[in-house]
């Protein structure tokens, strides 16, 4: 499914405050106002000619937003894009895009480039919405989509001076490590496990992992489990004992320290302050 959304879905499905977790992937394009939105503690300020890459796997909130805002939110379904489109993306370029906006980036472009994605943004919708009988309109925005996906892709690129070509083995070593987080994250929460697993040094994997990212892999570990957490604790009514199982924890204290620590809250707390809305 692609579909493209206006800023007054966030008006009428989001309070301020209010976390929210994508149901696919989206682009925001905001081309006029401010749009303030926390990950992972971290507060990013998104002004016009900017632009938000928010996915289904993390928790956002949303802080405050200015009431000029305007913006085109492109939705992209994984399964529909695969369909559809033959990217040249290697698996190294997927991982180094993919984890662009976990470190809390703003894309910010300069104006021609962000007019020409604003003008596809346009387009996408009217075909979308307006022009409802035109020959060959699921091609023109699959086309469309092709379009905004490389641009921004290519704008990345650019922005973090990604090598497409040549991926070190550290790199390597790397996406092997991301790999086997997102498969054992809730079994296994110690270094030592993904270090023996790839053969090396708990230091020579914190090393390589530090040295690509910037950041340090338990880290990383901590991120992806306090966002399942917040998923968990967000969209569902099991209780708090359930998701500490869930999660792997051996028992709610252990699962409630680990929580505050990274929150600032309980988890008891979270759930009481917080709700969340899908708006993509």
């Amino acid at each position: 499914m692609i579909k493209i959304l206006t800023e007054e879905n966030i008006f009428k499905n989001i309070n301020k405050s209010v976390s929210f977790r994508p149901s696919n992937y989206a682009l925001f394009i905001i081309y006029q106002g401010t749009l303030e939105i926390e990950l992972s503690g971290v507060l990013n300020i998104y002004q016009e000619n900017s632009i938000l890459v928010v996915s289904p796997l993390k928790v956002y909130r949303l802080k405050e937003h200015s009431q000029n805002l305007k913006v085109y939110i492109l939705v992209l379904d994984r399964e529909v894009l695969r369909a559809r489109i033959n990217f040249n993306f290697s698996l190294y370029d997927v991982y180094r895009l993919a984890n662009f906006e976990w470190k809390g980036d703003v894309i910010k472009v300069e104006k021609s480039e962000f007019d020409s994605l604003l003008s596809i943004a346009k387009q996408i919708y009217n075909y979308l919405y307006a022009d409802t009988h035109r020959f060959f309109k699921a091609e023109i925005i699959t086309g469309l989509v092709t379009s905004v996906v490389y641009m921004i892709t290519g704008l990345l690129i650019e922005k973090k001076d990604f090598d497409f070509k040549n991926s070190s083995r550290k790199e390597e070593i790397t996406i092997k490590f991301f790999n086997l987080v997102s498969l054992h994250f809730k079994e296994q929460k110690e270094l030592r496990f993904y270090a023996d697993h790839l053969s090396l040094s708990v230091k020579y994997l914190s090393n390589c992992v530090r040295e690509i990212t910037g950041v340090p892999p338990t880290t990383f570990i901590a991120d992806i489990l306090v966002n399942e957490a917040k998923i968990a604790l967000l969209n569902s009514k099991a209780t708090i004992s359930m998701i500490t199982d869930t999660l792997g924890y051996s028992d709610q204290y252990a699962f409630g320290k680990f929580f505050k620590k990274h929150t600032g809250l309980s988890p008891r707390n979270f759930r009481k302050q917080n709700q969340l809305s899908n708006i993509v």
